[in-house]
């Protein structure tokens, strides 16, 4: 938190909660911000990107770098639940990214 990757009061009342499920739109956000990424709204190009209500840019950037990625639908789903397998899945691709 003290790096601002999670930031508390942007979550139901102001606090985090560790044990709640992930939503794929919080763990694109965490990863940009930790990795530092440059914001791209840009890149986002889902066919329900009008649902992604906040941190556009974040996840724009998390989409660009490659990190997630949409569904075979072309969807993002950012209210949807990270699965195991999908964190996994990122978990690699961020650990075969270069350094920048």
């Amino acid at each position: 938190m003290a790096k601002g990757i999670i930031v508390p009061e942007e979550y139901a009342g102001g606090n985090f909660e560790p044990g709640k499920v992930l939503t794929r739109a919080d763990m694109a956000v965490m990863l940009a911000r930790a990795l530092e990424l440059e914001p791209n709204e840009s890149a986002l190009d889902f066919a329900d990107s009008d649902a992604i209500k906040q941190h556009r840019g974040w996840i724009g950037a998390a989409v660009h770098s490659g990190l997630i990625n949409g569904t075979p639908q072309n969807l993002f789903q950012p209210d949807g639940v990270v699965t195991r397998a999908q964190a996994a899945a990122v978990l690699n691709r961020m650990l075969d990214m270069e350094a920048p």
